[in-house]
């Protein structure tokens, strides 16, 4: 038990393993120092028997033993006891462990990336420093960077407007499908033979449904052309907006050049892929 000059302190997990292994070694030692005195007295009495010699206390011999197995009962619960404590402390122990290195973990990575925005703010620093007189540089480029931003946006709702747009073409061509089928039906319908009144009233009637099935069609295919209309629409205005940003962009990079790094000549490089995607 550790203690200092103020007081005592509170045992630490090792200590109070180390103690209870330390009781459990005096507690076995104590059952081989029992169980080798029960053999002697065994010994001893089987001696006595075979020499003829009668045993002067029985009954006393007898509750001795006993109580020897009592007390061996009693140190085997002990025992046991103190073995189950120690197992749920050592793997409280070990768990307690396990935490710290996974805390250990969270502290070197939150220090490695302090570490790296430390870097990255020397450098901007050193940047605004190296601007002198033109102190708009930093603003410029933060507007740069903004812009950018808008461009990458733009380009992503292009494509969703791209698809939209395809698969409203793929949805009128269906429609379409449909349209002339019906045609087809009702042209056969007004061929039929009129000798017949059941014929007659069934192309009647068919040529009824025909007729609010080419209107139902007419009127979704009308709503799926003004859809295509409006998507055409937002997709030149998306276009042009695109084309301003870079635009922007360029009148910026030329009038504040700024070092180029790894990502940034990759991602808004303005070279003829941009002409194929846009379908030029």
């Amino acid at each position: 038990m550790s203690s200092t000059t103020d007081g005592k302190k509170k045992k630490t997990k090792l200590e109070k393993i180390a103690e209870l292994e330390g009781k459990l070694k005096i507690l076995k030692e104590e059952n081989i120092r029992l169980k080798e005195k029960q053999q002697q007295h065994c010994d001893a009495e089987t001696n006595r028997s075979i020499g003829g010699i009668p045993v002067s206390s029985p009954s006393k011999t007898a509750s001795d033993i006993e109580k020897l197995k009592d007390a061996l009962k009693a140190l085997k619960r002990v025992t046991v006891k103190q073995e189950m404590s120690l197992s749920n402390l050592r793997q409280k122990a070990k768990q307690r462990r396990q935490e710290i290195d996974h805390k250990d973990k969270i502290i070197k990575s939150l220090q490695e990336e302090n570490k790296a925005y430390r870097i990255a703010h020397e450098k901007i620093r050193a940047s605004d420093e190296e601007g002198g007189k033109n102190s708009d540089t930093a603003a410029l480029r933060r507007k740069i960077a903004d812009l950018e931003l808008m461009l990458a946006k733009e380009e992503t709702s292009k494509e969703e407007q791209t698809k939209e747009l395809k698969k409203s073409r793929e949805g009128i061509s269906s429609l379409q499908m449909k349209l002339a089928t019906i045609q087809g039906n009702g042209s056969r319908g007004v061929n039929r033979n009129s000798s017949s009144a059941s014929l007659g009233s069934a192309s009647f009637m068919s040529e009824g449904t025909s007729g609010e099935d080419l209107i139902r069609l007419k009127k979704e295919l009308a709503k799926k052309a003004e859809k295509i209309a409006n998507l055409q629409h937002d997709l030149e205005a998306a276009k042009d907006e695109i084309h301003d940003l870079k635009q922007q962009q360029n009148n910026f990079g030329a009038a504040f050049p700024m070092t180029s790094t790894a990502g940034s000549d990759d991602f808004f490089d303005t070279d003829d892929d941009d002409d194929d995607f846009w379908g030029n």
